[in-house]
């Protein structure tokens, strides 16, 4: 059983507060770590994962959603891989794509990671995004060891 050590939420009300505070995550994450994000179209998944990359010097510009391509390879002081599950309909798919034997060994950040929850080793950091009825977004992050 995994066992969460930490468990943070904040309120951003911008789209400047939700990057800031992807980099803010990105200062604690390590390059053997997984960063499963959640939350629905528009609640900033990937907008975060831009202010991640400009912690570790990937030029936030480049990054964009891997929808179709369902991965992107960023190289800044790390190397970053950007999933986007969302078309991933079976474990079987989400096997070929070889990722699992680079969990653990590179930075590896997940949209809509639910199909694969249980596969995913420590450490990882859990974060939901959900969008307030005044368009704030709550952001909820567990780290797990």
């Amino acid at each position: 059983m995994d066992t969460c050590i930490k468990v943070e939420q904040f309120r951003c009300r911008s789209e400047d507060d939700l990057f800031d505070l992807g980099s803010e995550i990105a200062s604690h994450l390590t390059d053997e770590m997984t960063v499963l994000l959640h939350g629905t179209y528009g609640a900033g998944k990937t907008l975060m994962v831009r202010g991640m990359s400009l912690f570790f010097q990937i030029d936030p510009s480049i990054i964009s959603s891997p929808s179709f391509a369902i991965m992107h390879e960023y190289e800044g002081n790390i190397l970053v891989k950007h999933l986007d599950l969302y078309r991933i309909n079976s474990l079987d798919e989400w096997l070929t794509l070889g990722i699992e034997e680079d969990l653990g060994r590179s930075l590896i950040i997940i949209e809509w990671p639910e199909l694969v929850m249980e596969r995913i080793p420590l450490p990882k950091v859990d974060i939901s995004i959900t969008i307030a009825e005044n368009q704030d977004r709550c952001v909820d992050v567990k780290w797990y060891q």
